[in-house]
């Protein structure tokens, strides 16, 4: 039994994920089980202990405040994983990494005793991302992408507007369907296919740029 506003819910704050469980569900009639609760370790939240969660994500991999070349983010990153393995089955179903890239798994993954189940991390037709998706499917992490959208300036892109006049369809549905078919969303987008022509001419505007 789910609730149609929250079948899933996502926070980036823990404590504000766990105050809103509190809230939200009772309010709908809901328990824990009627929906699947996601959060994450935020660079500042190191140590932090917490309530049952579904989902809980290694939200960057560096910490904050230290420079990117800093050779102190790869034994941060060990021991943060090290500690939701500890919680891993006692407060967390799952847990798994965002926002990492194919040399940060290759590294968890010489050193972990529990893999992550999940790496989520934008992807859209401007950023495919497909080494860390062949990756992915070489390790058996599954991968979940975010800004599917590219927070609103794909909406605009002219090859998309072509497919949308193509298909008689809105920019949205265009993308999330362009997920779909990747294989990397499961957005409520069946009742329509882009032709293959139309996967290639969005995937032809790959050019490795985040818009997060």
């Amino acid at each position: 039994r789910t609730h149609p506003l929250f079948d899933l819910f996502q926070s980036v704050s823990l404590k504000y994920t766990i105050q809103k469980k509190r809230s939200l569900l009772p309010k709908y009639g809901l328990s824990c089980e009627d929906v699947f609760i996601i959060s994450k370790l935020a660079p500042l939240g190191h140590g932090t202990r917490t309530e049952y969660i579904d989902l809980y994500l290694v939200h960057w991999p560096g910490v904050e405040g230290l420079h990117p070349g800093d050779s102190r983010h790869s034994e941060y990153r060990a021991q943060s994983w090290a500690t939701l393995e500890f919680y891993a089955s006692r407060q967390f179903r799952a847990i798994g990494v965002s926002n990492y890239n194919a040399k940060h798994i290759r590294e968890l993954l010489m050193s972990c005793r529990v893999p992550p189940v999940v790496l989520q991390i934008e992807c859209q037709p401007k950023l495919i991302q497909r080494e860390l998706r062949d990756l992915c499917i070489e390790t058996g992490i599954h991968f979940q992408a975010y800004s599917s959208l590219g927070t609103g300036a794909l909406l605009r892109e002219p090859e998309v507007m072509d497919i949308v006049r193509s298909c008689g369809r809105t920019p949205a549905q265009v993308l999330l369907r362009w997920a779909v078919q990747q294989g990397i969303s499961n957005a409520q987008v069946f009742d329509f296919q882009l032709s293959e022509m139309d996967i290639m001419r969005s995937d032809a505007l790959n050019c490795g740029n985040k818009v997060l």
